[in-house]
């Protein structure tokens, strides 16, 4: 007797990754073309428009993003029947959610001024002072992320990339303004400073959305992988390398 594999299972579920970028990238253009309309245009920036703002249309919509990530992750977090993994995941859910309430009330502003407020410190500490105190929560939650991307499967790999790449292209036209701002006397209320903004919110937006991209999509992978082969996926002590993209293959027995 022996088994003969036969052809895969059709891939035959939606691409949420491919959703969840379509929106984002839409609603990126949207918030950047209203802030250039009142910017450029109008010649008013309004508070519920400006996208280099706090506690408007920007934040709302990316908290929104980090929300949807956390929950993907809390979800991720179910299919699997080993602790390490679910605490892992359930690590990686629970600073994501943190994070989005962060972004959406800009806690770590009010944090920062309680701290500088208490211990009688400078007014331009605060921003050092809240990194302090975010370091824990910043820490736990980038190894959960290192740990679960780097057992995921290849395409949640590749969207972890493009955050990367979003938060990398971030930090560089951060770097790159100041000193156009300090020494070549570039004006935080000019043209090149509200088209470097715009560029720079837009590109930390899709930076987010694509980490979301790829957890949603990690999600529907495994619920129908589960679904085709309850015992393949259900125990990852069992399987500890288990993809959840990889096809199921059904073997027959002769």
């Amino acid at each position: 007797s022996g088994s003969v594999p036969e052809s895969p299972m059709p891939r035959g579920y939606p691409r949420l990754d491919v959703l969840v970028m379509a929106v984002a990238i839409a609603g990126a253009m949207g918030l950047a073309g209203a802030d250039f309309f009142m910017r450029f245009i109008a010649k008013d920036v309004v508070e519920f428009t400006d996208i280099d703002g706090q506690k408007n249309l920007t934040t709302w919509f990316e908290s929104s993003i980090l929300l949807g990530a956390s929950i993907c992750a809390c979800l991720i977090a179910l299919t699997f029947a080993g602790w390490r993994r679910r605490a892992q995941w359930a690590v990686l859910g629970s600073g994501l959610a943190f994070f989005s309430l962060d972004k959406s009330i800009s806690l770590h502003e009010q944090v920062g001024r309680g701290l500088v407020n208490t211990f009688s410190l400078t007014d331009s500490a605060s921003r050092v002072a809240w990194q302090l105190a975010w370091a824990p929560i910043i820490f736990a939650t980038a190894a959960a992320l290192i740990v679960c991307v780097w057992e995921a499967n290849r395409t949640t790999k590749l969207w972890a990339l493009g955050m990367l790449a979003g938060g990398g292209i971030k930090l560089a036209m951060e770097a790159l303004m100041f000193p156009a701002i300090y020494f070549l006397g570039a004006s935080e209320h000019g043209v090149f400073y509200g088209l470097e903004v715009e560029i720079e919110e837009s590109i930390q937006l899709i930076g987010f959305a694509c980490l979301f991209a790829g957890l949603a999509q990690l999600f529907i992978d495994r619920v129908f992988a589960l679904a085709r082969a309850p015992g393949a996926l259900a125990s990852d002590a069992a399987q500890p390398e288990a993809d959840a993209r990889r096809p199921v293959s059904i073997r027959r027995v002769r």
